[in-house]
């Protein structure tokens, strides 16, 4: 929990635009330090549970709402992106700040006739690259809604990162690999990604965050495993063997039944996870008949549309 915590020296990051002086200096000021007690010492298991979000993210819109533009939203927003980056790779602590950005989009989105999208309809928005050369862009009204965006893709983009270091450790120890003897292929690599996935996912359904956000989760990890294990293979051409196949193609097994047997348990977020897979289940396929002269009579694009670099 952050309550009781001397967050003096965090507030300090939030430092003031150089320059800063009078009516509009005092306003900073004042939004800085709201934004630095209200953010940094929230109560991680505080919720609005008529919402079903974060209070801290009802907190925030309130604030800024009740002050009418006495307040600026930028403070906050740097004082969430702050705690999540503080959050380290702890899928607990990211996933909170990830729950509370989500749900101060959601609610601004609720409330604006200027904001379009549903985050938790539609999921977190894919925006282009910042144009600008600074990080500090404009928070004005007009663009809030796209510096929100930004932010729950950028939390959401740190909870990635975290299980994507996990994953490849596993997958160079388990899925890529050349086994001993045919009998010692085994699905201990799947079962690892399953447990690490099932951790986050879990604590995603406790931290309250929308199926549309789970599924873009889910989606993207099952892709990563996919493709860094083609990379693999690509990368080292000793392990583009049958036997490293069929080791892949059993890890990938495990990962694809897991999925099927609890999607309804984690809300239909593993719906797609053979479509994400796929890549790697045709490398796994391809050396798996390497040895097969029927195979390579027929056009290998069509049977493997997935491996085409086009």
């Amino acid at each position: 929990k952050g309550k009781g915590k001397d967050v003096s020296g965090l507030v300090v990051g939030l430092a003031l635009p150089e320059g800063s002086s009078g009516e509009e200096a005092e306003r900073q000021l004042r939004s800085f330090q709201t934004a630095g007690r209200l953010v940094f010492e929230c109560d991680f298991d505080s919720w609005d549970n008529e919402r079903n979000l974060p209070l801290l993210a009802v907190q925030v819109v309130s604030v800024l709402n009740n002050e009418q533009g006495q307040l600026l939203p930028k403070p906050f927003l740097d004082a969430i992106s702050t705690c999540a980056k503080m959050g380290g790779e702890d899928p607990q602590r990211l996933i909170f700040w990830l729950s509370a950005a989500v749900g101060v989009l959601y609610l601004f989105q609720l409330q604006s006739d200027d904001f379009d999208g549903n985050v938790l309809r539609d999921g977190i928005p894919l925006l282009p690259p910042s144009s600008s050369s600074t990080p500090d862009l404009d928070y004005s009204e007009s663009n809030l809604e796209i510096q929100l965006s930004r932010l729950v893709a950028s939390i959401h983009s740190l909870v990635l990162d975290s299980l994507y270091k996990k994953f490849h450790g596993i997958i160079s120890q388990y899925f890529v690999k050349q086994p001993t003897s045919i009998h010692s292929v085994n699905p201990e690599g799947g079962v690892k990604v399953v447990r690490l996935l099932e951790e986050y996912l879990r604590l995603m359904m406790r931290m309250q965050l929308p199926q549309s956000v789970m599924k873009q989760f889910s989606q993207q990890a099952f892709y990563y495993i996919s493709a860094t294990c083609f990379n693999m293979l690509l990368q080292q051409r000793d392990l583009c063997k049958p036997r490293v196949a069929l080791q892949l193609k059993m890890s990938v097994s495990e990962i694809e039944y897991w999925a099927s047997s609890n999607n309804s348990k984690f809300n239909g977020c593993l719906l797609d996870a053979r479509k994400h897979l796929q890549i790697a289940i045709q490398a796994a396929l391809v050396l798996i008949m390497a040895g097969n002269e029927d195979v390579w009579t027929s056009n290998i694009g069509d049977t493997f549309p997935n491996l085409n670099m086009s």
